[in-house]
């Protein structure tokens, strides 16, 4: 058998399991995009928990909520509207801005500090916030490596016959 047909086989066989990986990575990637939105989405969650603890122990209760609670109703339109990660992330951080906002303001108060349910709400909210800071880590490097294998598929003829569009890195 002819050498160059060998070789051009194997290299037309290796293009095609990168397309199929980089297909099923792109389909991993959408879950995990998926799961931080909805991890967001949870921590928006806590806001009127939070809101209802604090309320006999703040003077200012509705100034302090106010912002946090209208980028809720916000988060909300965005995820109805826009399901990328990327187009949500400029509110999550507004929110997320809001709700160390309302966390100083409540640990300035020593009743409020002592209280278990403030308590349980204070260590929700924070853990889920590391495990968003955790997952968007992990999001960014594997965006990376995918849109840097996505260059090495689009360098041969192969990207005509399946196109893979590039990930927005954050």
């Amino acid at each position: 058998m002819n050498p160059l047909i060998i070789i051009l086989s194997l290299l037309f066989l290796t293009l095609c399991t990168l397309v199929v990986f980089l297909y099923f990575f792109g389909k991993k990637l959408e879950r995990l995009e998926w799961n931080i939105i909805s991890m967001f989405r949870s921590r928006t969650d806590t806001i009127p928990g939070i809101y209802e603890v604090s309320k006999e122990f703040l003077s200012k209760h509705e100034d302090i909520y106010k912002e946090a609670l209208r980028l809720k109703k916000v988060e909300f339109s965005l995820l109805e509207r826009s399901k990328t990660l990327h187009n949500i992330l400029g509110t999550e951080s507004l929110i997320h801005h809001e709700i160390n906002f309302i966390f100083r303001v409540c640990n300035k108060h020593p009743k409020l500090i002592r209280n278990g349910n403030f308590i349980y709400m204070r260590d929700i909210v924070i853990k889920k916030s590391a495990w968003l800071w955790e997952m968007i880590a992990l999001y960014k490097s594997m965006v990376k490596k995918y849109n840097s294998l996505l260059r090495i598929k689009n360098y041969s003829i192969i990207w005509i016959i399946f196109p893979l569009k590039k990930k927005v890195e954050i």
